[in-house]
């Protein structure tokens, strides 16, 4: 009997430090990983192509402290992510969106952007969101890598938006 409530005791705190570590944990991670970076560069393109079509990448680089949120001193990097078809063409729905790599200098925060349906839209955008992101200084210059795979083939390419600024929103 004994065994047993311990058993449950060690399991409900368990549970309840798990929980609370997990509130403001980050979405992705962040690695501190010079070959990576340099990989990164080397495979990444300003623009790529899929199916004849030339996409590139625009970016939007925020952390918001407005008043009245509940942790506004301990917010968040969010980025925002357009993928752009360069001559207008409406964007062909044969590529997906696989990782998003933000660099500050040997540091590298790998998320999986969420792909954003928006009505207003027009057709030669696709916008993606990545969200809690390190809490970088507002002000920082970084880098922005997305990697982009063919359905059709499952190719791999990578992207790059360069010298990017973490914005301040309040």
């Amino acid at each position: 009997m004994g065994m047993k409530i311990l058993l449950i005791l060690t399991t409900i705190v368990l549970l309840l430090f798990g929980n609370s570590c997990r509130k403001d944990k980050l979405d992705g991670e962040v690695l501190n990983n010079p070959a990576l970076v340099e990989e990164l560069y080397s495979k990444a393109k300003d623009t790529v192509v899929f199916n004849n079509q030339h996409l590139v990448p625009e970016t939007e680089l925020y952390r918001d402290f407005f008043p009245g949120k509940p942790t506004s001193s301990k917010t968040n990097l969010q980025v925002l992510l357009w993928l752009i078809s360069a001559d207008s063409s409406s964007i062909s729905g044969k590529y997906s969106v696989t990782k998003l790599y933000v660099i500050n200098n040997n540091d590298v925060w790998i998320s999986e952007p969420n792909e954003r349906n928006d009505d207003y839209l027009p057709d030669y955008k696709s916008h993606y969101v990545s969200i809690n992101g390190p809490q970088w200084n507002t002000g920082l210059k970084v880098d922005v890598v997305v990697a982009v795979s063919d359905i059709s083939n499952s190719k791999e390419l990578f992207m790059i938006a360069r010298d990017q600024t973490i914005e301040r929103i309040e």
